[in-house]
């Protein structure tokens, strides 16, 4: 599903973002706990290496953001989601914070196969602030805060 600044750019204008060099997907890894997780990514991982979708330098990484190779002029980075017992987790951006129905059921948007958050605009809220709508070159992530959160999935090796 779109997620992160490609939700954002599409949601504020149906276009990506003008100096954004990517296009972010999260991938849902379905109704698993936290400790499950890292486990899951990684066999994703694997099934992305074995189809011919990562780089050599891609394959040998341990982070938590896999790259994928596509004809595309543009990079590709898929983050994984994830249910657990009714709250939606999303790295780096939501960690059990939404219920799950913010994702589920997924939609469709035109007849592209990638599909949409089922609520986007409490996605983007629960990421960026309530001002999501309105562009703020001064935003930042705080990664040290996130991968604290996140420490189970970012602790784990991906490196294949």
């Amino acid at each position: 599903f779109l997620y992160a600044g490609a939700l954002l750019g599409y949601e504020r204008s149906r276009a990506l973002i003008g100096h954004d060099d990517d296009i972010d997907l999260g991938v849902y890894l379905g109704e698993c706990t936290t400790s499950q997780v890292p486990e899951r990514w990684a066999d994703y991982k694997r099934k992305l290496t074995d189809a011919g979708l990562l780089s050599k330098a891609e394959i040998e990484k341990s982070a938590a953001m896999f790259k994928i190779t596509t004809a595309l002029p543009i990079e590709v980075d898929l983050f994984p989601a994830w249910t657990d017992q009714g709250r939606f987790s999303v790295y780096p951006y939501s960690f059990g914070e939404l219920s799950s129905d913010v994702l589920l059921p997924l939609k469709s948007f035109g007849q592209d196969p990638l599909m949409l958050p089922a609520d986007t605009k409490a996605l983007l809220a629960q990421s960026y602030g309530e001002n999501w709508r309105i562009p703020d070159p001064l935003f930042h992530l705080n990664w040290w805060k996130k991968k604290q959160i996140f420490s189970e999935l970012v602790g784990h090796d991906y490196a294949l």
